[in-house]
């Protein structure tokens, strides 16, 4: 009877590990696949002006003068990582869906453009840059009305440009440092919020029915409406003031 019991742990701990060697492979099923190594690999695309960055994926964004994809992520999972550029918009992916043993958030997109304009995130990690970006018009969109998706990540970004305009509805916030001519911010619903003491606006445009604060630093000119809970407060008094709150959020003023 002991010796029967022995062989059969024996053989238990020998399928254990056949079955665990298996995963350490990217022909190992998705559920039970390990990560493997950490590694970098260059991906060619025809030019974009437009980002969309889907669920599973961190992104930085890199201003430079030519255009450059490098995907991070383990050895085992970059065949299932995908970018490609569908009329002008780039299309970010991670079809390593199934996770039962690897580590959350590992595959990193790093992105090198001379121009971006619109960045519409999916993801539930950040998007954030690598140093300033000076995009002269840049729309930041985290949204869930017209697609299902977890739009859930942050952006921390600095620059500096004319024009910056977010929509969000979900739970993205924004953390941005910099200077803008012009910053439009629309909440139609949602928890997200805004940090951008350290942004200067010279105009700061706002449509919120969010529950979650919007800091703000206009120069010139603030205009909107407030209809949601959450607060927009202003570290600076511009000189023109026309933001009306219509509900339970108020414009509070911090100089």
């Amino acid at each position: 009877m002991n010796l029967n019991w022995s062989a059969m742990k024996k053989t238990y701990y020998i399928l254990l590990l056949i079955a665990i060697s298996s995963c350490d492979n990217e022909d190992a099923n998705d559920c039970f696949q390990t990560s493997g190594s950490i590694i970098t690999k260059e991906i060619r695309v025809n030019d974009f002006s437009k980002i969309e960055v889907n669920e599973g994926i961190n992104l930085v964004l890199k201003e430079g003068l030519s255009q450059e994809i490098l995907i991070e992520t383990g050895a085992n999972l970059i065949n299932e990582v995908e970018a490609t550029v569908i009329g002008d918009k780039l299309f970010l992916y991670d079809h390593n869906n199934c996770n039962y043993v690897r580590d959350y958030g590992i595959t990193t997109i790093y992105v090198t453009s001379p121009n971006i304009t619109e960045i519409r995130s999916k993801t539930q990690y950040e998007v954030r840059s690598d140093g300033i970006l000076t995009f002269q018009n840049l729309a930041l969109i985290s949204e869930n009305f017209t697609i299902d998706n977890a739009a859930s990540g942050n952006f921390r970004l600095q620059m500096q440009n004319q024009e910056l305009s977010i929509e969000f509805n979900n739970l993205s916030n924004l953390f941005i440092s910099g200077s803008t001519d012009r910053f439009n911010i629309n909440f139609p619903g949602g928890n997200s919020r805004v940090e951008a003491e350290d942004f200067t606006a010279n105009v700061v445009n706002i449509f919120s029915r969010g529950s979650n604060d919007i800091i703000i630093n206009p120069q010139l000119e603030l205009s909107g409406d407030i209809y949601g809970t959450g607060d927009v407060i202003a570290v600076n008094r511009p000189v023109l003031v026309t933001l009306t709150a219509h509900y339970i959020g108020s414009l509070l003023f911090q100089d």
